[in-house]
């Protein structure tokens, strides 16, 4: 049976679950120190900051295994769909995050509603909190699991998600590629002002809105290609600023080609 653990973070609590470790877990990390996440400001719902982590099904104490990041695009989610993110990932080889979104100051909600998508995007006005927050749940997660392969570290999201990966690239010191050193843009990663930092890097980017316009995404994979990233664009036709379940394989499939040590057989398509 499928294990659920609701843990608030503190170092009692890392010495007394890391032996406890086991497959085919969900952890849920809360952390009450953290300002209130987009999704909170936005609904009023799940007010703790949290994050959610799956560990596979094969999952080994003794072993490494790489590590996905995913930000989910919109209200950026509360933080606790690694389920879901399994669910499309599978349930081997990998262990999968799902992280909520922090903005710096979210605009009060017109009376006609107007601009409630606009005031949700994030911008580079949202680094400062973004990374501390994101570096409080890295720095717990990473040490609370010593098992992540840190060679084989992917981040990225759809829409605002891609945007908030963008945003953390952007850091002076792009801190964020302490932790993780492969990235994918789904609909999103407007905002990168220095696409040297992405250099040798694997880098997927994936688009659906139409190609004539505004052709932004496909931008974005150029200036990371003429910067010697290891680049990969991937048009889906006719889907719109979307990610359906049933274009999910593009993404699995780049990861897995861009893991080492896992065995696989997989194309982009």
């Amino acid at each position: 049976m499928r294990r659920f653990l609701i843990l608030v973070v503190c170092l009692a609590t890392f010495k007394s679950i890391v032996s406890g470790l086991v497959p085919d877990t969900i952890l849920i990390l809360e952390f009450p120190q953290l300002p209130k996440t987009s999704y909170y400001q936005a609904t009023g719902q799940h007010p703790t900051p949290l994050c959610s982590i799956y560990l596979p099904q094969n999952f080994d104490k003794s072993k490494k295994f790489p590590v996905v990041l995913w930000i989910d695009g919109g209200m950026g989610g509360a933080g606790d769909c690694a389920m879901h993110l399994k669910n499309k990932m599978g349930s081997k080889d990998f262990i999968l995050i799902n992280l909520p979104l922090f903005k710096n100051q979210m605009e009060s909600l017109n009376p006609d509603s107007s601009n409630f998508w606009t005031r949700l995007r994030i911008r580079n006005t949202d680094s400062d909190i973004l990374w501390a927050s994101y570096k409080t749940m890295l720095d717990s997660i990473f040490h609370l699991i010593p098992q992540i392969d840190c060679n084989n570290a992917f981040m990225g999201g759809f829409s605002n998600g891609a945007h908030a990966t963008a945003v953390l690239l952007n850091r002076p010191q792009a801190q964020i590629t302490h932790y993780f050193n492969k990235f994918f843009f789904v609909e999103g990663g407007d905002g990168l002002e220095n696409y040297t930092v992405l250099k040798n890097c694997p880098v997927l980017y994936v688009q659906g809105t139409e190609l004539r316009y505004p052709n932004w995404v496909k931008s974005y994979y150029k200036k990371a290609k003429a910067q010697k990233a290891k680049a990969r664009f991937v048009y889906m036709k006719g889907v719109g600023h979307n990610f359906p379940n049933s274009k999910f394989p593009i993404l699995k499939n780049w990861i897995v080609i861009n893991s080492a040590n896992i065995e696989h057989n997989s194309k982009i398509k």
